[in-house]
C-alpha cells in the first residue's frame, strides 16, 4: 500500500491485513504453484 499516496493516512489494523490481504495472497499461490515446485521445498520447509 506504500504505492498509494492517499492511503498513507488510512490506519489499517492487523487483523484487517490477516483476515482479507493475506487469504486472497495464499489462494492465488495456492492456484499458481506447481506440485514440482512444493516437492522441491517441502523437505526445507519440514525441516524448519
Amino acid at each position: 500500500m506504500a504505492f498509494l499516496t492517499w492511503l498513507h493516512d488510512l490506519p489499517v489494523s492487523p487483523s484487517v491485513i490477516s483476515l482479507v490481504v493475506l487469504p486472497a495472497l495464499l489462494y492465488w499461490d495456492s492456484l499458481t504453484t506447481s506440485l514440482r515446485e512444493i516437492r522441491s521445498t517441502l523437505s526445507m520447509v519440514l525441516l524448519n
